[in-house]
Parts: structure tokens; sequence; C-alpha cells
């Protein structure tokens, strides 16, 4: 079932979720041919994101309710890849047993070895690579997710344990903060439908280098994460 909120999608939009363990775990263990190590150069992971759709007169809301970590995604340190087999089995299950939820979208990882990389590469953005999965590989039809999150990672050369990193927001869509010696950045993104009957596309947003208009997209995407941000920020996103 597709619970994409409907056109025009002129609201903003808040992505209600919690703190993904996933980003940590492909940091440090990766497959490497027929083996599973520790010592290589992080990997990406991905996964599901299973919640629900509430739309409001000023905003939409999308709830993330459950994160499933795809095990057969196929990722190296640039790139990965959900498995299209593992998702359809993964809705039809969720769909029986939890009838409550529907897939709203997915997450991937962005590792870096360390945080220069990251801020030098503005690695809690999405890369053009990534808009195009959804924007040229993809159509309403064949994905139904509304939502995408990123999550950035990177480890610090030198730590102190009495100067760490308070949370703070980067932008609308983004938050950063520090756990021991990591980094952290995490980023939501909107999934659109758009276009005429005859060619319904996908469409993500926010996008900063739109200065022709030429892609219609969300006024803001705002994250909302309490474990992170607090529960108080989310007061901040009200008009």
């Amino acid at each position: 079932m597709n619970i994409r909120p409907k056109r025009p999608f002129k609201k903003d939009v808040v992505i209600h979720m919690d703190l993904m363990l996933a980003a940590m775990e492909s940091y440090h263990v990766r497959h490497w041919g027929k083996h599973v190590v520790s010592g290589r150069n992080p990997a990406e992971t991905a996964g599901l994101l299973w919640g629900y759709v509430v739309s409001r007169d000023d905003m939409d809301h999308v709830v993330v309710a459950h994160v499933s970590t795809d095990t057969f995604a196929k990722g190296t340190s640039g790139e990965v890849g959900l498995n299209e087999t593992v998702t359809k089995v993964k809705q039809d299950v969720v769909r029986k047993r939890w009838p409550h939820l529907s897939l709203v979208g997915d997450f991937h990882t962005h590792p870096y070895r360390n945080y220069s990389e990251v801020v030098q590469n503005s690695g809690w953005e999405f890369s053009e690579g990534d808009r195009d999965w959804y924007e040229s590989d993809h159509t309403p039809d064949s994905w139904p997710g509304c939502i995408a999150v990123v999550m950035a990672i990177g480890e610090l050369k030198r730590f102190y344990e009495d100067s760490q990193l308070e949370a703070k927001a980067v932008s609308n869509n983004s938050i950063r903060w520090q756990i021991d010696r990591f980094r952290f950045w995490l980023s939501g993104y909107a999934i659109d439908e758009t276009g005429s009957k005859d060619r319904r596309r996908l469409v993500v947003s926010p996008r900063a280098d739109d200065a022709n208009g030429e892609h219609p997209e969300r006024p803001a995407v705002y994250i909302d994460v309490p474990t992170i941000n607090g529960t108080n920020a989310w007061f901040s996103y009200q008009p």
C-alpha cells in the first residue's frame, strides 16, 4: 500500500524517529568475501523504515516506529543497495503480522574514516547518486516510501572525555551529535510524487541547488529525534 501524502505537497513535513544503531555496527564490522571482518574501511549499510503518516492542515508528520536493517544489502565504503526481494518479503510479513504499520521509507549510512572526511565531503547530505536512486531509477509505483534518512559517521582522531559536542541542528533536516570518539549526523528527506498522469515521477526534498524551480519540493523538511535533540525541539518547528 502506498501511503505517500497526496499532492500538492505544499506543506512542511516532520520526520519523527529514534536513533539507529546500524551505523555503528556497519562501521566496525563488514562482509569481506565469504567472511565477516573488522579493521577494514567502514562500509555503508541500509534498511527499511516502518511506521505511519499523519497529514494535518499545516504539516505532514511521518512517524518511524521500527527500523529494519537489510542484512542482504551489499555495501562498500561508497555505496549500498537494498535487496528488492527482501524488501517485498518484509512488506508481506509486516502487512500480515503488523497491519497498522506501512513501509514509510528507507535509510542508509555514510561512513567515513574520520571526522575531517565527513566535513570535507558534507557527508551528511544526499549525494547525486542517492537522489538518482529515487528520481531516475524508481517510479511512484516501484517505490512506496515517502521519506529517506541518511546517517553519517566519522571517528575523531583526538578525543577528550570532558569536551564533547552538544547535539545541534546543522539545518532544518539535519542534526549532529557526539558519542565518545564518534561524531554522527542524521538527515531526513521527503520523497514525493509529482508530474502529470502520464509522466509521474518522484522528487526529493530539500534540494539546495534548485535555483530555477525545476524541481518542486517541500517548503521545509524537519527531523525530530527526541533522544538526540530533546523533547522540546519539536515545538520550534511549529508556526
